[in-house]
């Protein structure tokens, strides 16, 4: 059905606007559904943050048209910075608390980042 290739196409057209927005060094995963995960390896809090926020601003709030449909994106993020001088972090903590930032930034109204940083 439309709808669902529609759905489809919303989704391709915020995956490229995240892959053009990211360092090419870097991974971003779907996790599912219209949930996605981003490595940034090798890389400062604040440069974690910048590219963060290059993401958002390159895809929050696009609107995507196709035929006479369109819909508008919006981006919720939640970035766990894990200092590398910190002990080792379990990769489902971090997703976890990753998700846990993520929802708080789509409840205050979407298209925001919402960060932690693991220090210890």
């Amino acid at each position: 059905s439309f709808c669902l290739e529609f759905g489809d196409f919303a989704l391709k057209s915020m995956v490229s606007g995240v892959t053009e927005a990211m360092p090419r060094n870097h991974i971003v995963g779907r996790m599912g559904g219209d949930e996605f995960v981003l490595v940034l390896n090798d890389c400062t809090e604040e440069r974690a943050k910048q590219i963060l926020d290059h993401v958002l601003s390159n895809v929050g709030g696009k609107t995507v048209r196709k035929r006479n449909h369109a819909t508008q994106i919006f981006v919720s993020a939640g970035l766990v910075y894990v200092c590398p001088t910190s002990r080792k972090q379990e990769l489902d903590a971090l997703v976890c608390a990753a998700d846990k930032l993520m929802y708080q930034a789509k409840r205050a109204g979407g298209n925001r980042l919402q960060m932690q940083s693991i220090q210890a």
